[in-house]
């Protein structure tokens, strides 16, 4: 395409696509988990880091996949005229830092392989 957009029926959106459909189908489940435990009165534990850190780089897949097939109207910023494209823009921007919030997914590594496979600290 002309103004660099993906074609939404090439094999690798569709293949990205199908990988971003069983994240939400996984986060969804670990959601109901965590629902079901909360309600039990169990703490939380360090499960909370592995749906963290899934969530946060699903979401970056699902919008790095967005501005591929927006093209060159994803590069026109959050002040375009297109507010459909400036919000996906802008939510974009935004990902960057979910790895980073709450805990970075390197720190929520860390608790998954000391709290849920014993590994060693350090």
């Amino acid at each position: 395409d002309p103004h660099g957009r993906v074609p939404a029926s090439s094999a690798s959106v569709r293949h990205r696509w199908a990988r971003l459909a069983a994240d939400s189908h996984v986060l969804a489940l670990k959601s109901q988990r965590a629902l079901a435990a909360a309600m039990r009165g169990d703490p939380p534990g360090p499960e909370g880091s592995s749906t963290k850190i899934h969530w946060s780089e699903a979401h970056q897949r699902l919008l790095e996949l967005s501005m591929q097939l927006l093209g060159e109207d994803g590069c026109l910023g959050v002040d375009a005229a297109d507010t459909r494209a400036a919000s996906l823009t802008h939510a974009y921007l935004w990902s960057r830092a979910e790895t980073i919030l709450a805990g970075t997914s390197e720190i929520q590594r860390n608790i998954i392989a000391e709290q849920m496979l014993g590994l060693p600290k350090g």
